[in-house]
């Protein structure tokens, strides 16, 4: 009997002309393991994402709220030089 092992991780052994697949069953539990896992991080991302999002919201807005300060500021100094040339 001769086995060798592809890329997947699925091996294969020859036994005269059958061909037989060894891990089929364990790969198909590898990979409800992995699944059951993928959806347990996507949770705990899921939180993570929300304290990210929560903090950047913060610097954004005190980012915009300068912005808008900055227009005020800069049209009453329009208006002020405006009304000292009349």
């Amino acid at each position: 009997m001769k086995c060798s092992g592809s890329n997947r991780g699925v091996f294969s052994c020859i036994a005269g002309n059958k061909r037989l697949k060894l891990s089929a069953r364990l790969a198909s539990r590898r990979l409800n393991q992995k699944s059951k896992s993928i959806f347990m991080n996507r949770k705990s991302q899921s939180g993570q994402s929300f304290v990210e999002l929560a903090l950047v919201v913060v610097f954004l807005m005190i980012f915009v709220a300068g912005i808008i300060e900055f227009g005020f500021a800069l049209n009453n100094y329009l208006n002020l030089v405006d009304a000292s040339r009349e």
